[in-house]
């Protein structure tokens, strides 16, 4: 929306309006809240939400209000019977922001290519969640996760690590505020690159929290540097210095604390 040219006022409005209510949803120490729950979401409606129970799949998905659910059928009470397991049928098994928003529209993309039925690569668009062509499922069936045995995903990682990624977190949020107020006037190609630099942080320190080579975060700060100096002329004093002294911290931090002088290869691990 950013690079669409949508005002940061619009945006902070809308998402003031949309998330400040919904943040208080997302907890499992609020029970039931009684008659207000025939109209408004709650934490009970939106745990429903974002269970992978049989019973729960695709629904509550209002974010404010739950009577579109109720007009449309797709609204179910959380049961006493049935304590919601989190998480999606198939397991996603990464931290990667990235992957995590496109590996359902890349599954697919498989299956519409792969499939022999041209009705089947049409219609697979529109299908019900979990419906898949016939020779899909013969041919290339899909690991669901266990539920009577569920496991959460959770690789195990040095805790230099997880502070080193929460410090990651921290200044990618700074820095994409600091880019929402400033970026008015900005060329499109600059736009494009701040919004750069803000989120690879976040997909390079997943990969790192998966347990993969810490190469990935040297080679994200490589991308940063000369990101940094492509935009260094067209960017303001103050940007220089706020992005500038980010990189430097980060560079240290990394080479310093984290893991010293990485190996120069893409391992697959």
């Amino acid at each position: 929306m950013l690079m669409l040219g949508v005002s940061v006022e619009m945006y902070v409005t809308c998402a003031a309006l949309n998330l400040i209510y919904q943040y208080w949803v997302h907890t499992q120490h609020i029970g039931r809240l009684g008659w207000f729950e025939r109209y408004m979401v709650t934490p009970s409606h939106h745990r429903v939400h974002y269970a992978q129970n049989a019973c729960y799949i695709d629904k509550n998905h209002g974010g404010v209000f739950i009577l579109w659910d109720k007009f449309f059928g797709t609204f179910q009470e959380e049961l006493k019977s049935e304590p919601p397991i989190y998480g999606i049928r198939r397991a996603l098994n990464s931290f990667n922001p990235l992957w995590a928003n496109v590996h359902v529209w890349s599954s697919l993309c498989l299956d519409a290519l792969r499939t022999r039925s041209w009705w089947d690569k049409c219609r697979i668009w529109w299908m019900p969640t979990g419906w898949r062509p016939a020779d899909m499922e013969a041919n290339f069936p899909i690991q669901k996760t266990p539920l009577e045995n569920f496991n959460k995903y959770d690789p195990p990682v040095e805790r230099e690590v997880k502070i080193y990624a929460f410090l990651q977190l921290v200044a990618a949020t700074g820095m994409m505020l600091y880019f929402l107020w400033h970026f008015t006037g900005l060329s499109y190609p600059l736009v494009a690159l701040g919004w750069l630099m803000a989120s690879l942080p976040l997909v390079s320190t997943g990969l790192v929290l998966q347990g993969r080579s810490k190469d990935w975060e040297f080679y994200r700060l490589l991308v940063a540097w000369v990101g940094c100096g492509l935009g260094w002329g067209l960017m303001s004093p103050m940007t220089m210095a706020v992005y500038g002294s980010y990189l430097l911290l980060n560079s240290l931090a990394y080479f310093v604390w984290l893991t010293g002088v990485p190996r120069l290869s893409l391992s697959p691990r």
